[in-house]
């Protein structure tokens, strides 16, 4: 561990997700506000892609931890390799839902009954499924169904569809054009640009303590933006592994 070297509290460049970590561009806000919106408006289907490493997911997890519990209960999906059954009981585990009957004209009754309860407390059901460019056009289909739980003037579900790059291609496949029309919003998070990956590394710094400015010369962030391409996960992973090895070689006396 090399926080006690540098004087931090934590770990400034931890891979995992970490919404205290959030890093703010032009375009992080705009998806962060259209995600928030979509959800709170009740806006039915929305999708956010984006580079594997790029922040989804802990866009995702700011988002979640600011809805307080007063407003949304949620389900969260992170892997959705499931056959249909399988992935309808997960969406039921996940919203706290027990004693699940075998029978899915039973499940699904049980779940409709938890929807509108929950429409009813004034709160909105949130269904989110990460890594979902790994969903098959089968599931893809049973998810759409679940969009047909509605009441006269809104959604009872809102779905969050959170994936790589590829989640766009397998959108725009001619045999799930029913599914694309359902989707309300688009959203996608792009590499950060060479002039911003100084300040993400300045703000992580920043976050977990540090007092001084981070170790890192102006030359050592323009190789890292060309390194990593300006992909998060990616300069997290030079930067952690640069500080272990800075703090080894040059250990406090």
């Amino acid at each position: 561990m090399y926080t006690a070297y540098f004087g931090l509290n934590t770990k400034p460049f931890n891979i995992t997700p970490d919404p205290a970590f959030l890093f703010m561009t032009e375009q992080h806000r705009e998806a962060l506000t259209g995600l928030t919106y979509s959800i709170l408006d009740r806006k039915g289907f929305v999708a956010l892609s984006g580079t594997a490493g790029s922040g989804k997911t802990t866009m995702l997890g700011w988002v979640l931890t600011k809805l307080s519990a007063s407003q949304v209960q949620s389900s969260v999906i992170l892997n959705p390799s499931l056959t249909r059954d399988e992935f309808l009981e997960m969406v039921m585990l996940d919203f706290g839902i027990c004693d699940i009957p075998t029978s899915k004209a039973q499940r699904l009754w049980m779940l409709q009954k938890f929807l509108v309860r929950g429409q009813q407390e004034g709160k909105v059901n949130v269904l989110v499924i990460d890594e979902a460019h790994k969903l098959t056009a089968e599931l893809l289909e049973e998810i759409r169904l679940l969009g047909n739980f509605e009441c006269a003037q809104e959604k009872l579900i809102q779905v969050v569809l959170i994936g790589q790059s590829e989640l766009d291609d397998l959108l725009n496949r001619p045999d799930l054009w029913q599914f694309k029309q359902r989707l309300s919003v688009r959203l996608s998070l792009q590499p950060l640009g060479v002039n911003e990956v100084g300040h993400y590394v300045a703000h992580r710094w920043s976050v977990a303590g540090g007092k001084n400015p981070s170790p890192f010369s102006s030359d050592a962030i323009a190789s890292l933006a060309k390194w990593s391409r300006g992909i998060p996960r990616v300069i997290n992973s030079i930067c952690d592994n640069a500080l272990l090895k800075l703090s080894l070689t040059h250990p406090l006396v």
